[in-house]
């Protein structure tokens, strides 16, 4: 089984354990080809941490249940198998060549359309270092970024 890198938002719906397509994506692997399959990059933490702290539509109960569910998988994720990976020499290496790369990102939500910011770059690098495929919604960068041996899974799709 290859390794993946859960995104942002995959890693938020992996936290939260309900009824979503992350979820319904991960039912349907043996068990026994799970364990240590699957790594978070710290960007994709620190960006849940950012929203947890400074968005100011969430009420304060689920702040708290935000807060409890990224606390449950950070220690999850801190794990002998280093499954949260950070960014090393070999993933500088690849982000520095997509830097100015013009790579296009489709909010899911607001629908517009903007530059791939930098953070990001640095979890598509993450996952092009490792060789690892990246878990998240389809993007037009991908296509992009298929040359460089990008792989991509849509459990939104």
């Amino acid at each position: 089984m290859p390794g993946y890198l859960l995104g942002t938002e995959a890693l938020i719906d992996f936290a939260r354990r309900t009824d979503n397509p992350v979820w319904r994506w991960l039912r349907a692997i043996p068990v026994s080809r799970f364990q240590g399959a699957f790594h978070a990059s710290v960007v994709s933490f620190g960006q849940w941490r950012s929203t947890i702290d400074n968005n100011r539509s969430i009420d304060a109960a689920i702040r708290h249940t935000w807060n409890t569910a990224y606390a449950a998988l950070r220690r999850e994720f801190v794990s002998p198998e280093g499954r949260l990976l950070g960014v090393d020499a070999e993933t500088a290496e690849v982000w520095a060549r997509l830097r100015e790369l013009e790579l296009e990102y489709l909010d899911p939500r607001s629908g517009t359309r903007g530059k791939l910011a930098q953070d990001d770059r640095l979890i598509v690098a993450t996952a092009l270092a490792r060789d690892l495929v990246l878990v998240e919604r389809h993007q037009p960068y991908h296509v992009k970024l298929s040359g460089l041996g990008l792989q991509v899974h849509d459990p939104y799709a």
